[in-house]
């Protein structure tokens, strides 16, 4: 192992050879350890050769090389921009931030990562860097990361301390993840205090997030999927699908799961929702997403998503147990699957299929397609429901509750009764009209309707 230490001056520090400036102790073959390599002011090039190496380039701009091995570059406050080259084995910068507030930003050119801070107007080119630290020495200040495109490079890794020495900071950090043009799908996940992304690019961890903190995904052109289903308590998103039909996932656990989309705090450009999953709540702000998708798995699973707006349309699925799923205001699907299930549609037409099991279905406003599946099912229908099509009503089997109709008794229904084809329709009012599909009118008898 050797330790070197570069003068003011523009140094040369290779493998096999120590500058006349440069003072050092060590092995005697400085290169072919570990070594620890600092340059010092002045613009040096620096060469750690063979073994896992610790390299800082100083003040000035510089150039370094890891060669073999698993290298360590560092970056402080004060040095200058540098040139990096991690060579064979996995490499890491550590790049620490300030206690004042300051911007990292991440891209690429030509399959060479650059960071660069906008304090003093640092850039880093990094090449064959694996691994990407940042933050961690003394934040303190509101700072932004943006992270871009990074699918071309050798970074696999970005990990990001947003707190500071005394732990978090308590000011309002940003961490934006940038998509590409094409279908790119995100994991949004957080597990004993870090929240972790992956994507089309480098896994980026966030460390000490607190309640002031953003995490911002922009999933660009493509039809993405986000997916939020092991998305943090306390955790804030700020979601832009961009363009194309993106959808939003969280998948629920074998157990009974409760989940409810409220209305939320405004935390950003779009729709402002509280997302509580088993009573653990986390806020986001959303725009450009298309389609709410939740697989809510095995168990007695509750769904509701009232408060989302008639640009997202949901997509629930309750699986095995007895589910109640509710949609909100956009063209919703809501599949009971097994189980006895409760499922309503609320506004906007939509598409529901009860599964096996004795399901209530209902519609809500607007022109909605629904199916009971297999079981004794409910379908409920009253005045402000619009147009519903009952595709597989089975006369003795299934019930039509009537709810807010008018209709007390079967004569009255029948009253309001016709057939139209193969098909029959139950006017209620002035466009509220049950059709059933595949039925006889004179096949329907007292006891296939329920009232109130």
């Amino acid at each position: 192992m050797g330790n070197f230490i570069g003068s003011t001056g523009d140094d040369v520090i290779t493998p096999g050879f120590v500058s006349p400036l440069v003072t050092a102790s060590g092995g005697a073959a400085p290169g072919d350890d570990a070594d620890t390599i600092s340059g010092g002011a002045g613009r040096d090039t620096i060469d750690g050769g063979a073994g896992a190496d610790v390299i800082r380039g100083g003040q000035d701009t510089d150039v370094l090389l890891g060669g073999e091995g698993d290298d360590v570059f560092q970056w402080n406050p004060g040095d200058g921009s540098d040139s990096v080259d991690g060579g064979a084995g996995v490499d890491t910068l550590e790049f620490q931030t300030s206690n004042i507030s300051e911007a990292i930003t991440l891209g690429m050119s030509g399959g060479i990562a650059l960071l660069t801070r906008d304090v003093a107007s640092i850039t880093q080119q990094l090449a064959s860097v694996e691994r990407i630290k940042l933050g961690g020495l003394a934040s303190g200040g509101a700072d932004s990361f943006l992270i871009g495109d990074l699918s071309g490079t050798a970074v696999q890794r970005i990990d990001i301390d947003l707190g500071s020495l005394s732990g978090v900071d308590n000011t309002a950090d940003r961490i934006q993840l940038g998509g590409r043009a094409v279908a790119d799908t995100f994991v949004v996940s957080s597990q004993n205090g870090v929240t972790t992304v992956t994507g089309p690019g480098p896994v980026v961890s966030a460390s000490q997030f607190d309640a002031t903190d953003r995490l911002a995904i922009l999933a660009g052109d493509g039809a993405d999927t986000v997916d939020i289903s092991a998305f943090g308590a306390g955790i804030t998103l700020n979601l832009d699908g961009g363009a194309g039909t993106d959808t939003l996932l969280l998948r629920g656990s074998t157990g009974g799961d409760r989940i409810v989309f409220a209305d939320g705090p405004q935390v950003g450009p779009g729709d402002s929702l509280s997302i509580q999953v088993n009573g653990q709540s986390g806020a986001m702000a959303v725009t450009g997403f298309e389609v709410m998708r939740v697989d809510a798995g095995d168990g007695d699973d509750s769904v509701s998503s009232s408060a989302l707006s008639p640009a997202i349309n949901a997509r629930f699925s309750g699986g095995a147990g007895n589910d109640n799923l509710a949609g909100g205001s956009g063209a919703d699907t809501l599949l009971g699957d097994a189980g006895n299930d409760v499922l309503r549609g609320l506004a906007g037409a939509d598409s529901m299929i009860g599964g096996d099991g004795a399901d209530t279905l209902s519609g809500g406003q607007d022109n909605d397609v629904i199916a009971g599946g297999r079981g004794a099912d409910i379908f409920e229908f009253g005045s402000g429901q619009g147009r519903d099509i009952l595709i597989d009503f089975r006369p003795g089997e299934d019930d039509i509750r009537f709810v807010d109709s008018g209709f007390a008794n079967f004569a009255q229904v029948m009253a309001n009764a016709t057939q139209s084809g193969a098909h029959v329709l139950i006017t209620v009012g002035p466009g509220d009209v049950l059709q059933i599909n595949n039925v006889l009118l004179s096949s329907l008898t007292a006891s296939d309707f329920l009232f109130g």
